[in-house]
């Protein structure tokens, strides 16, 4: 199905994980050393140390639930083992930003504490794979990446230094979780299951997957948003859109440059909020005038296909339209975080 063009429609290219850089706070003990540091910082350094501070948030809050929560004994031993060692990396981690004058996030950003209370919906067995799959294989894997890119480009030797100390201790976590989530998930580890239940299992297992990829892809778009947002210019076009289209993630693109490949949302106007989202597929995309720059944007867009698959694993449904959940017709029950990042 081809995608028909919105009026006054906004096109966000992702071109970089990094949030704005945030006005750092000196520090009181040593207000020169602070400043010193805090202008010898690179936005990589203070983006990471952020980034950081959500990322452990998440990881602490999440595994602090599973001790309570958890129904494998051990499970809850990995859980603890968790909470010891991120809060102790978040210790760290907020004495170096405290030594560089840079001030971190006191609450967590909107996408972490979306998967926090997803995880607390969840009970019995169901709660140790979502904890597993989420914040112990899934997470570790996103914050692997962060910290070794740090490691290799970082530009300030402490916080470089703090990355790579601190990378043994999440592939450790990684290879925990993966060990023990092969244990937990049904019909791992049984290579003479009978064919059916085997063939079961992979279809279950392959929509777990399909609509964890889709939730990614939201939270994605939520922190394209945030940063939409952090833009006076961007903000006020998002509050006259009739509809938005997010494209998250691509490898290359910005504005007046053609890109190609990717994954997008997109969302329309209902009153004062948005829609739920419909998950698209890209071929080809070419941007002309910079959003806001003139009132709109120039754009062409070909090969954009409805993801049926990851539609239908969002909204836990076999057969489902854009139509339909543009309209209203079918309900997230994931919550529409997206939306109210988006009317916020």
């Amino acid at each position: 199905m081809k995608l028909h063009p919105l009026a006054a429609a906004i096109v966000a290219v992702a071109l970089s994980p990094a949030a704005p850089a945030q006005t750092a706070a000196p520090s009181a003990a040593q207000p020169g050393a602070a400043e010193a540091n805090r202008a010898s910082l690179s936005n990589q350094d203070r983006a990471f140390m952020r980034n950081a501070k959500d990322s452990g948030w998440a990881e602490i809050a999440a595994s602090r639930m599973a001790v309570q929560q958890a129904t494998d004994p051990a499970v809850m031993e990995f859980a603890q083992r968790m909470a010891k060692d991120h809060l102790r990396v978040d210790q760290q981690l907020e004495q170096l930003a405290r030594n560089k004058g840079v001030r971190l996030p006191a609450v967590p950003s909107t996408v972490q504490q979306e998967q926090v209370d997803q995880l607390r919906a969840v009970t019995g067995q169901a709660f140790d794979r979502r904890y597993l799959e989420q914040f112990g294989t899934q997470a570790h894997r996103k914050a692997i990446e962060l910290y070794r890119k740090e490691a290799q480009q970082g530009r300030d030797r402490d916080v470089r230094e703090f990355a790579r100390g601190t990378l043994p201790t999440l592939q450790q976590h990684l290879q925990m979780a993966q060990n023990l989530y092969a244990r937990v998930e049904p019909g791992r580890g049984n290579p003479y299951a009978a064919s059916g239940a085997s063939r079961d299992r992979r279809q279950d297992s392959d929509r777990r997957e399909e609509l964890q990829d889709a939730q990614h892809d939201i939270m994605e778009a939520v922190q394209v948003v945030q940063r939409m947002k952090a833009d006076p210019g961007i903000a006020r076009l998002l509050e006259r859109a009739k509809g938005v289209f997010i494209l998250p993630d691509y490898g290359r693109g910005g504005f007046g440059v053609g890109v190609q490949g990717g994954e997008g949302v997109l969302v329309t106007r209902k009153g004062s909020g948005f829609s739920e989202p419909v998950f698209y597929n890209m071929g080809g995309i070419s941007i002309g005038a910079q959003a806001g720059a003139s009132g709109g944007a120039s754009v062409a867009i070909t090969d954009i296909v409805v993801d049926g698959e990851a539609n239908r694993a969002y909204y836990g449904r076999d057969s489902v339209t854009p139509a339909e959940i543009i309209q209203g017709r079918v309900q997230n029950p994931h919550s529409n975080v997206l939306g109210k990042v988006l009317g916020a």
